[in-house]
C-alpha cells in the first residue's frame, strides 16, 4: 500500500509524496546507516525513486523531485546521520 499511499499524495491538489525515517538504527554493534549508496542485487523495494517527491529525517529534508541521480544522492547524503556521511560520499563517488 505504500506506492499507492504516495502516488496518491503526489496527484492530489498540491499534495506531495514523502517519506520520512530515522537517519540510523541500533545494530548489534553500532549504529547502521538507514541511508545507503547501493542497494544490494535483489533487493526488493516498495516504491520507486520517482514516487518520492520528499525524504525526511532528524537531519533535514531532501528534495528529490525532478533531480538527477546524482543531485538526489548528493541531497539524501546531506540528510543522513553525520557518522555516515563521509562513507556515503566516498560509496557514492565509487558507484559513479
Amino acid at each position: 500500500g505504500q506506492g499507492e499511499w504516495l502516488r496518491g499524495a503526489a496527484v492530489a491538489p498540491n499534495g506531495r509524496s514523502i517519506i520520512a525515517f530515522n537517519s540510523s538504527i541500533k545494530g548489534k554493534t553500532s549504529n547502521v546507516s538507514r541511508i545507503v549508496a547501493k542497494l544490494g542485487e535483489g533487493t526488493i523495494t516498495s516504491v520507486s525513486r520517482y514516487d518520492v517527491d520528499m525524504v525526511a529525517t532528524e537531519y533535514g529534508i531532501a528534495e528529490l523531485k525532478g533531480k538527477t541521480i546524482a543531485q538526489r544522492a548528493k541531497a539524501l547524503i546531506a540528510i543522513a546521520h553525520p557518522e555516515f556521511r563521509e562513507s556515503l560520499e566516498k560509496a557514492w563517488r565509487g558507484i559513479k
